[in-house]
């Protein structure tokens, strides 16, 4: 019985390392490029997170450690994303965080609404920060001049540290930003902002549509005008439905081979009632139904749909109201995380749901980014 024991685990380690050897020789090949971490993680995920993934890293790499000013001697290149050393880490995906992915979106291209404040800031920075260039719609309202300003510095900013950072970085590993005004309300304004992607990136093509401009201003229901009511739903819903449809189009037929991901910004307010927002919750609602649609029209073209869902996040729609420490104290104490969320907070599932190779096989799905509160609204 021993040497039956003894002769089936040589012949499982023999198995296992013919498998192994195509990874073994890839990995040690390309130990060295910029993108190389990148590879090991993906190929992580790809194999269900298995200590095999780990072997042929381990055994050419040596953990291959590279010490920078800000880390002590012992420390991994390579940590892990539930390694404690990322514990309580909020920056967004790719910038000052210690999660070592990068270039998840290089090469690719993507259009968003509303991108120069609150969370289209935040998830524009975090595609550029991945390597993806993006063409960001806005009012150009006078009060917003110091956000576009400030947006397009630290787009400059961040193409210069990954040029640092990379010294043969490629020009498809650098994310640029374009700028187009207009109202989303109005169709045209989409078809626009899709043509200026394809058109300014070199590509031809559109990968990802993030439609996230939206309005909400509490009012009472009795007394809500209707023009504000008006307003909301052409803002939220009717336009998400312009630029999802302009996004769709250039996907399905504009481009060879077809495909994309098409993020549609709801809420949690999509999920519960608000006595203040009965003009906007049934909007965020839409954007959900809206996603689960698409996903399902166009499904056949490689198109993924899906929806994020906001908790309470600090942005300018809603600062007013948290100014009142009673209640912003009250809102952290239902939130299990205990904190109101901050725009960054969308970055890295925005980058998730672009991406292809981390959720090519999500559509028609709804995230929440709530920090739980959802769960705890009992």
């Amino acid at each position: 019985m021993t040497c039956l024991h003894t002769y089936l685990g040589m012949h499982t380690l023999f198995i296992v390392g013919v498998c192994l050897w195509p990874a073994f020789l890839f990995l040690s090949c390309h130990r060295d490029t910029p993108n190389f971490q990148n590879k090991v993680f993906l190929l992580q995920l790809r194999l269900g997170g298995h200590v095999a993934t780990y072997l042929p890293y381990l055994a050419f790499n040596k953990l291959h450690t590279h010490v920078h000013p800000a880390q002590p001697a012992h420390t991994p290149a390579y940590i892990h994303p539930t390694h404690p050393a990322n514990k309580h880490t909020h920056t967004y995906l790719g910038v000052n965080s210690t999660m070592p992915v990068a270039n998840l979106l290089a090469g690719k291209t993507a259009i968003i609404t509303g991108g120069t404040t609150g969370i289209g800031r935040a998830i524009t920075l975090a595609f550029i920060a991945q390597g993806c260039s993006v063409a960001v719609n806005h009012l150009d309202l006078e009060k917003d001049r110091p956000h576009v300003e400030s947006l397009v510095a630290e787009a400059e900013a961040l193409l210069q540290q990954q040029q640092q950072q990379q010294s043969n970085v490629t020009a498809s590993a650098v994310g640029r930003l374009v700028l187009q005004t207009g109202d989303i309300r109005e169709p045209s304004t989409a078809a626009r902002l899709v043509a200026l992607c394809v058109a300014s990136f070199g590509t031809g093509r559109l990968d990802v549509c993030v439609s996230n401009a939206g309005i909400c201003t509490f009012a009472e229901f009795l007394d809500l005008d209707h023009a504000l009511y008006d307003s909301t739903v052409r803002t939220n819903l009717d336009g998400a439905f312009y630029v999802v449809q302009a996004a769709a189009r250039q996907m399905a037929r504009g481009q060879t081979p077809p495909g994309g991901s098409i993020i549609g910004m709801s809420s949690i307010s999509a999920l519960v009632g608000g006595g203040g927002q009965t003009h906007y919750t049934p909007t965020k609602a839409g954007v959900t139904s809206l996603m689960q649609s698409t996903a399902v029209a166009l499904g056949r073209y490689s198109i993924r749909c899906n929806a994020l869902l906001p908790g309470t996040i600090r942005t300018q729609l809603n600062e007013e109201d948290l100014r009142d420490d009673a209640k912003r104290q009250y809102m952290e104490r239902r939130i299990p995380l205990g904190r109101t969320g901050d725009p960054k907070d969308l970055g890295g599932p925005a980058v998730f749901l672009a991406c292809e190779e981390l959720s090519g096989y999500v559509t028609g799905a709804q995230l929440l980014v709530d920090g739980g509160l959802f769960v705890n609204l009992q």
